[in-house]
C-alpha cells in the first residue's frame, strides 16, 4: 500500500513540474517556431509534448494504471473512456517493458513509445488503403516525436531528482 500511494505522489510531483515546464520551455519553443513560420512543426510539437507529458508518460510500462491515466479515468463522466482507453492500449507494453527499463531511455524509450502508439493507425490505414496527406507529412511526425521526446526528457530528468 506505501508504494500506491508513493507512486501517486510521485505522479503529482510530475503533474506540479509539468505544468510549469509547459509553459517555461514548451510553449516558448512552439511560440518560436510559429515565428519561424513553421506553423504544421509547431502544432504538432504542441501536440507531441502534451501527449508525452499528460497521457503517455514513461511511466506507461506500468501494469496499473499511471498517474495520467487514473486522473482520466477519476475525471468527468465523458472523460473516463479516454483513461481506459490509453490503459488496454498501453497494457501490452506494460507487461514487456520492466519498470524504469528502457522506456525511460530518453531518446530510445521515446522511439518505443512512438512506434507503439502508431502501430493500429498504420495497421488501419494499410488495411484501408486511405492515405491522407497530412498524415504522411514528415514534419508531423518530426514534430509529434520531438515533442514527446521533451514531455519524456521532463519526467525521466524529474525521476532522477525527485525520486530515491
Amino acid at each position: 500500500m506505501g508504494d500506491r500511494i508513493r507512486a501517486r505522489a510521485d505522479g503529482l510531483i510530475h503533474e506540479r513540474v509539468n505544468r510549469v515546464l509547459f509553459l517555461v520551455i514548451v510553449l516558448p519553443l512552439t511560440g518560436l517556431l510559429f515565428y519561424l513560420h513553421q506553423f504544421f512543426m509547431a502544432l504538432s510539437f504542441l501536440l507531441g509534448a502534451a501527449y508525452g507529458i499528460w497521457l503517455v508518460t514513461p511511466d506507461v510500462d506500468l501494469e496499473t494504471f499511471t498517474y495520467s491515466e487514473s486522473k482520466w479515468v477519476r475525471g468527468p463522466l465523458w472523460l473516463r473512456p479516454i483513461g481506459y482507453v490509453l490503459y488496454l492500449y498501453y497494457y501490452p507494453l506494460g507487461l514487456v517493458l520492466r519498470h524504469r527499463g528502457i522506456s525511460h531511455a530518453p531518446i530510445f524509450g521515446a522511439l518505443i513509445i512512438y512506434a507503439y502508439t502508431w502501430w493500429l493507425p498504420a495497421l488501419i490505414l494499410l488495411v484501408t488503403g486511405w492515405r491522407p496527406v497530412w498524415l504522411l507529412h514528415p514534419d508531423l511526425h518530426v514534430g509529434l516525436f520531438t515533442g514527446l521526446v521533451c514531455g519524456h526528457l521532463f519526467h525521466i530528468v524529474e525521476d532522477r531528482l525527485f525520486s530515491a
